[in-house]
């Protein structure tokens, strides 16, 4: 209690500080406090080892809190931010690091979530994040026309460049985000058990779970993404549903530069909005995709697109791609490579390759007109301007063995009534009843009950 304020519920301001005086009997760690529309309800410098607990901040329109510089081993637990035009934290300096934000919940915030610039060693977990960036224009200023550039902050959790390390990201749940609900620039992070529906809103060129290694730089390595649950990306850029921007919509997107990391036991629906469900981009070396379950999108379930090969020495090469399941349900191919350049040795191939082994790719007929594309559950190559088929592939380089299970045309159409999509945001098993014949992608039969991981997902499909 500020013995220079007289009255209780009363605020003063001196030597550059809000003060506010608790009314006796009350306790200032669980109080509502309404401090109205404020450029940033706190600032921290040179604030170590300072602990939250139980605020609310609403109102503001830049910050709720903002920590520069050496505000290292600090911690907020089981706040609320709602209703306000800026970020709910912003972590702006590298010496912000071993910062632990255990339990935050976000909604109706027009500039972002948590934007960590360069911290490392942070621990980000139980954040529940509900219309978030959605506001093109708000006091950040920085939307650009072509609705690129702001992705950096109008996300869920967003830390970025090549000075971010060991951070983790951990059961987080996360709706209608305006840019990535999840986005790691950088090295060694760790992103777990999370949960992402509609992202990407308003803005273009990301995904819901997004990290980019500055082009040739090779900054962003060393990732571990598993066990996350991914359902439309939207990558509209233009306000609009279905915009212009919709052809850079991933769920799972490692952009230019992104090396070394592994991504597996994650689940990807597209819900016919988006484009891919995983997209390995130019210069991203040696990353290993396993035991991932993409449905749904409208183009590929999985792409590898632009090697820039050998003696290049930013080519992008050895893709472990193992142990996949790609159901082709409303897209044209379940997985594609695209070598824009063309003219490449069988070795150049498959140095880029890299693993291909026992992967389940799975078609779908297509039902309606007619108009609509065909479906392959197949690899579709695509080649100086030239697309050809797994089995022309095969024929222009022979020897190249990609050990995968093919199932086409076998199960009718994509309308629901052929197929079961179960996903379990929880952290133990969910069994949920399955009615009819139905079986797992590799022919496995589903019985009466079927056991939906936790964090992850099933597909059953209706046998013949």
């Amino acid at each position: 209690h500020p013995d220079f304020i007289a009255d209780e519920n009363d605020w003063a301001w001196q030597s550059g500080t809000l003060y506010y005086k608790v009314g006796v009997g009350e306790d200032p760690n669980v109080e509502n406090i309404d401090v109205g529309t404020q450029q940033t309800v706190a600032e921290l410098t040179n604030a170590q080892r300072t602990v939250f607990r139980n605020h609310e901040w609403r109102g503001f329109w830049r910050y709720g809190v903002i920590m520069i510089g050496n505000c290292t081993d600090s911690a907020f637990y089981n706040m609320k931010a709602h209703d306000a035009m800026g970020h709910a934290m912003y972590v702006n300096d590298r010496d912000t690091d071993n910062l632990i934000v255990d339990g935050f919940e976000m909604e109706d915030l027009s500039g972002g979530g948590i934007f960590g610039n360069r911290s490392s060693d942070c621990v980000f977990q139980n954040i529940t994040m509900r219309r978030i960036g959605l506001t093109k224009g708000d006091g950040w200023g920085l939307y650009t026309d072509d609705g690129r550039s702001p992705n950096l902050f109008y996300c869920g959790i967003s830390f970025g460049f090549s000075e971010a390390k060991d951070n983790q990201i951990l059961y987080c749940y996360a709706e209608e985000i305006g840019g990535s609900p999840y986005r790691y620039d950088g090295e060694r992070h760790v992103v777990a058990y999370n949960y992402a529906a509609d992202g990407m809103m308003i803005f273009d060129d990301g995904g819901m779970y997004y990290c980019y290694g500055a082009g040739s730089a090779d900054l962003t390595k060393n990732l571990h993404v598993h066990h996350n649950i991914a359902i439309r990306c939207h990558g509209d850029g233009t306000g609009t549903p279905n915009g212009t921007g919709k052809e850079l919509s991933i769920n799972y997107y490692l952009d230019s530069g992104s090396t070394f990391s592994i991504y597996e036991y994650n689940f990807s629906d597209g819900d016919n909005v988006t484009r891919q469900g995983f997209l390995n981009n130019l210069r991203n070396n040696d990353n290993i995709f396993r035991n991932n379950i993409s449905i749904g999108c409208y183009e590929a379930e999985f792409v590898a697109d632009t090697p820039t090969f050998p003696p290049n020495p930013k080519a992008t090469t050895s893709i472990d791609h193992t142990n996949n399941q790609y159901i082709c349900s409303r897209g044209e191919v379940t997985v594609r490579y695209v070598d824009r350049s063309g003219g490449h040795s069988q070795f150049e191939w498959e140095h880029w390759l890299g693993t291909n082994d026992n992967n389940i790719h799975v078609a779908l007929y297509q039902n309606g007109t007619g108009t609509e594309r065909p479906i392959r559950g197949e690899y579709n190559y695509y080649s100086a301007q030239e697309y050809f088929t797994l089995a022309e592939f095969e024929a222009r380089f022979p020897g190249q063995e990609l050990n995968s299970s093919y199932v086409n045309n076998r199960f009718g159409s994509y309308d629901p009534a052929h197929y079961i999509i179960h996903t379990n945001w929880s952290p133990v098993p969910v069994n949920q009843p399955v009615v009819g014949s139905y079986e797992f992608p590799d022919g496995t039969p589903a019985g009466g009950t079927v056991e939906v991981p936790p964090y992850g997902g099933v597909f059953l499909l209706q046998t013949v």
